[in-house]
């Protein structure tokens, strides 16, 4: 017993020092975490449609990546192959790891939050070294020294500003206040940032959530009356509360926002209408060269979309095997949703997280510039794939 406490110790320090991406050494961290997810849960990880999608996609976007860029063989295969794959049995691993079912929501719940913090350390950290970034929005990373966009920047807080419905209707102050008290801290941190680094994504992820989760838990069929009635008057109240205190300038936060770089971005209509277009053009480009080359262009222009850039870089093939690979993980989720004896507080984080992921890959660079982020993803989708089978 003892030595089984001390391996998932050992197995969630590697897995919150991958999330962080501690000392830059992503993809050695995700060959540790693979490698002693192998040696520790082998025995329990089974083959499912989710392996054999992503297995699939890998193979096949690494074939085509490394034809077209033959010096990226050795890159490639850690980013491409040994991190989706791998992702996958990490995440299957680390869920079929807890064998009662009374556990097992507790265990998802702190391996999910183990991606979560080491994501936002790395960006925390990242805001204490930048200062103000400026117009550029450009930062600096902690482990390189190196500049950062704020699109990466953006993206290491998305997972924890989607989180302000969970933690404000989910997180109960009597009996987790040091849990409400964290995640409060991360939740105000990542809209800090998103201010400072004038991004859009990360507010409109949150906003997304934030109403999708509300619209959830108004009209879910199996959400009890009294639930419905209990969170109505909860929203109503929050909402009358944040409208108080901003138009009664508390703690300058009306200024704060006004005078903000995110606002300037989203009031001005050079910066607005510029972007926008930008990016348009960059979807209709990436669909010319998918649907006209069956094997994509190999070129690595993005165009901020996840399955797009697949679609262009590397084709039908790859993109196919990915989208079902998304579907199959979505599906899973919706499972857990229907089903009146998963807890609503499961229900809502992973509804929390599976938007901030999916809204975030369709409209950055994920592959090119953060290819361990979709890894993240891939671990995330390989424990709700085995959390979905828990009540058949």
């Amino acid at each position: 017993m003892h030595f089984k406490i001390k391996m998932e110790t050992i197995v969630e320090i590697v897995l919150l020092l991958f999330a962080m991406n501690f000392m830059n050494m992503e993809s050695k961290l995700v060959f540790l975490l693979l490698l002693l997810s192998v040696v520790y849960f082998t025995h329990k990880i089974k083959l499912d449609m989710g392996l054999v999608w992503i297995t699939l996609f890998s193979a096949s976007f690494y074939l085509l990546s490394t034809i077209y860029h033959p010096s990226m063989m050795t890159a490639y295969i850690w980013r491409y192959v040994v991190g989706p794959i791998g992702g996958y049995i990490i995440g299957v691993g680390f869920y079929q790891n807890s064998q009662k079912k009374e556990d097992q929501d507790k265990y998802l719940l702190r391996i999910i939050f183990v991606i979560i913090i080491g994501r936002f350390i790395h960006g925390f950290l990242n805001m204490t070294i930048s200062g103000n970034l400026g117009q550029l929005r450009n930062g600096t990373d902690i482990w390189t020294r190196s500049i950062i966009a704020a699109t990466g920047q953006g993206a290491l807080m998305t997972l924890s500003i989607s989180l302000l419905f969970y933690v404000l209707f989910m997180v109960k102050w009597k009996d987790q206040k040091r849990e409400k008290i964290i995640l409060l801290f991360m939740v105000i941190a990542s809209v800090m940032n998103s201010l400072i680094t004038a991004s859009r994504t990360a507010v409109i992820i949150m906003a997304t959530v934030f109403v999708i989760c509300s619209v959830y838990m108004l009209f879910s069929p199996v959400i009890s009356r009294k639930e419905k009635r209990i969170f109505k008057y909860s929203l109503i109240l929050f909402v009358a509360l944040v409208a108080v205190l901003y138009l009664l300038d508390f703690m300058s936060i009306q200024g704060m926002i006004q005078n903000s770089p995110l606002m300037e971005r989203i009031l001005n209509p050079k910066f607005r209408d510029i972007g926008d277009q930008n990016r348009y053009k960059m979807f209709v480009d990436a669909l010319y060269v998918g649907i006209n080359h069956p094997f994509g262009d190999g070129t690595l222009n993005t165009a901020h979309n996840l399955w797009l850039d697949i679609f262009k870089q590397t084709g039908w093939f790859p993109f196919l095997f990915l989208m079902l690979f998304s579907i199959y993980s979505v599906r899973c989720c919706f499972r857990i949703f229907k089903n009146s004896e998963y807890p609503i507080n499961m229900k809502i984080l992973l509804l929390s997280i599976l938007t901030a992921f999916l809204m975030n890959f369709a409209v950055e660079p994920i592959m090119k510039g953060m290819p361990y982020y979709f890894t993240c993803f891939c671990i995330f989708a390989g424990m709700i794939t085995g959390y979905s089978k828990k009540y058949r």
